[in-house]
């Protein structure tokens, strides 16, 4: 890995999970909506980040990445 933090989202019975890649800490969201928006929010906080969307049947939907000044997604 390149140093990043890497937050997941990914589905759990009718809840969206965001997790944090590799600890414990782990929130939970009604929506994959609010989950992603909450997972943003978590990784513009950190210098180097990055989200990665799951999709219901656990593939990778998107990764969007952070740095200092710039959101981009793939």
């Amino acid at each position: 890995m390149d140093g990043r933090t890497v937050y997941h989202v990914e589905p759990e019975d009718d809840l969206w999970r965001v997790k944090l890649a590799g600890d414990s800490q782990t929130e939970y969201a009604d929506t994959k909506e609010s989950a992603i928006a909450r997972a943003k929010q978590l990784a513009r906080r950190a210098p180097r980040a990055q989200v990665v969307i799951f999709d219901e049947d656990g593939r990778v939907e998107q990764e969007i990445y952070f740095d200092p000044s710039t959101e981009r997604s793939v």
